[in-house]
């Protein structure tokens, strides 16, 4: 008997400065099909943002993982336990467009709250962790934003409730320290408000609060 998939979500939180209208849905444009090393022989890229039926407006994406064989490399012949030859490897035929070892992962991009919604774990079991995934948007949007009037896009992990309860319990929590990065003031509630346009007035990135 078959077991239902289990699917794992998580989201992060893109933040670009500035913001006009319209630039989170450049952001990935520009990002489209551009190939972002991960680790080891895993690469990764984004399928071009398709309009969601939404309101407020979304869009959604795939990303697609894979893994680079590098044919230049050294290759194992398994029948004698050595290091395989010129001549075994030029042998090997494999179109330049086949790539092994692919993953797929949805993605659904939230403009009103510039949240990126995704999957860390998807139907097939496939993981692609939340420090993965902030570390390849990162390097994404770092490497596809050019020009003059790039805005600076920052990526951050969104925590989960069950893991800031688990920081608030801890019994010998004498000092937080709460890092901001600044995000689109125009999307917080009051108090959040003043605190960022506090950091805007003083051109920091980040500040550190205590009592």
């Amino acid at each position: 008997m078959a077991r239902n998939p289990r699917i794992t979500i998580g989201a992060l939180n893109v933040s670009a400065d500035p913001h006009p209208v319209g630039i989170y849905r450049q952001l990935f444009e520009q990002a489209t099909n551009h190939s972002v090393h991960l680790s080891g022989s895993d690469w990764a890229k984004i399928t071009e943002p398709q309009d969601r039926e939404s309101t407020p407006p979304s869009f959604y994406g795939r990303i697609l993982v894979w893994t680079e064989i590098d044919k230049d490399g050294k290759w194992l012949n398994q029948e004698n336990n050595k290091e395989a030859t010129s001549r075994e490897k030029a042998a090997i035929q494999i179109p330049s467009t086949l790539d092994p070892n692919f993953r797929s992962f949805n993605f659904v991009f939230l403009e009103d709250r510039h949240w990126l919604i995704l999957e860390l774990r998807n139907e097939l079991g496939a993981h692609f962790g939340p420090a993965r995934a902030e570390k390849f948007f990162l390097s994404l949007f770092s490497e596809t934003a050019s020009g003059p009037d790039a805005p600076d896009v920052s990526v951050t992990v969104i925590p989960s409730h069950e893991a800031l309860a688990k920081i608030y319990d801890i019994a010998r929590l004498r000092r937080l320290e709460i890092f901001v990065l600044r995000p689109n003031p125009d999307d917080l509630a009051n108090d959040q408000a003043r605190l960022l346009d506090r950091l805007m007035k003083q051109g920091a990135n980040t500040a550190s609060i205590a009592d």
